[in-house]
């Protein structure tokens, strides 16, 4: 299980899936009529996608409550490298879900999917 940290509080989750992209944000960025690009980079931002499966009932429907009450930015921890975590601030765009199977008494949800939209750049440019 991994550690999904979510505004100081911790999820044990399991990554079935973790993709991350570096989305740039330009002060300009022209092409001029000789053909040479110029560009000047204002801020970083990481976005990721989360898919998280094999989580305990208890802790998945107390990190879905986490999830449907944030409101504005939230903080979270994530794997940034091989053995390094890194903190990144943003906003949930969407989350998902789905009814794997059930009883007579339980639900099973599964497949909870996230998409993490950074608002506080990671790097920023000159």
């Amino acid at each position: 299980m991994d550690t999904f940290i979510v505004n100081g509080a911790e999820y044990r989750v399991g990554f079935t899936k973790l993709t991350r992209s570096y989305r740039k944000e330009y002060k300009y960025k022209v092409t001029t009529e000789d053909g040479v690009a110029h560009s000047e980079v204002r801020a970083v931002y990481v976005d990721f996608s989360l898919a998280l499966g094999n989580m305990d009932a208890a802790e998945y429907d107390r990190l879905m409550a986490a999830l449907l009450t944030a409101t504005g930015d939230v903080t979270v921890t994530l794997p940034s490298g091989a053995t390094s975590s890194g903190t990144y601030t943003g906003e949930f765009d969407g989350v998902s879900d789905e009814v794997t199977t059930g009883n007579d008494t339980e639900t099973f949800w599964d497949n909870l999917t996230l998409d993490f939209i950074g608002t506080v750049p990671v790097e920023v440019g000159g």
